[in-house]
């Protein structure tokens, strides 16, 4: 006998589920940043999502994606890292953890990953671009920039412009806007391109920006860092 539609209909719907229940992302993570809890994991610190078990450093950035201090990161499944090409990279490859997840997630951070957050006082607001009216900072996220490590903010010196793909905006995510009672005076700014940077000691100094059409702006001296 041939079933009736409503059951192929319910049959097509059960397949399309399980389909889209094995469409995941795997990626991998530093396991000592995250605390695990049913389901999700929680970042103890600002970190990254990586394709591989290399360090960050080593990265280029479509090869990682930044996750900032308290975000709550939906999971699939967690595991061990099992590839023997990857637990050959280093002695901490055995503190990574591999997490599947929806592929939306991925999509998600990937589209914010111009996304840096300014210091408002310390600007002139130009559209566009933005100068730096101070000795200042921009940042992945607005924590106090003391908080932060190294590789979530880049130095700029005063007087330096910020070529934007969009006007600066009020921090919105849901993550940044209760971090503490000065984040109204931040706003969230999507750069026209990555920043070129130079590095001293431990941090990135901002010189420029590959903006095409904006004019190279001279490379600054290096300032001290305070």
């Amino acid at each position: 006998a041939i079933a009736p539609a409503a059951t192929w209909q319910s049959a097509w719907e059960h397949l399309t589920g399980l389909e889209g229940a094995l469409d995941t992302e795997m990626r991998y993570v530093y396991g000592m940043d995250w605390e695990m809890k049913p389901g999700k994991l929680v970042s103890k610190k600002g970190t990254w999502l990586k394709v591989n078990t290399c360090f960050s450093w080593e990265l280029n950035d479509v090869q990682k994606l930044y996750l900032p201090q308290g975000v709550v990161m939906p999971v699939l499944q967690i595991g061990k890292v099992v590839d023997p090409a990857e637990l050959k990279r280093h002695d901490w490859v055995v503190q990574h953890l591999r997490v599947w997840m929806r592929p939306g997630i991925v999509r998600t951070l990937a589209a914010r990953r111009n996304v840096w957050f300014i210091y408002w006082p310390h600007w002139e607001d130009q559209g566009l671009t933005v100068t730096s009216l101070a000795d200042t900072w921009i940042k992945r996220t607005t924590q106090m920039s003391g908080e932060l490590q190294p590789f979530e903010l880049i130095y700029v010196a005063k007087g330096l412009p910020l070529h934007l793909a969009e006007e600066p905006g009020p921090v919105d995510e849901e993550w940044e806007k209760y971090r503490h009672n000065h984040v109204h005076m931040h706003r969230r700014v999507v750069l026209a391109s990555p920043p070129l940077t130079v590095k001293q000691d431990q941090y990135d100094i901002f010189v420029g920006q590959n903006t095409p059409g904006a004019p190279q702006q001279p490379q600054p001296q290096q300032p001290p860092l305070r």
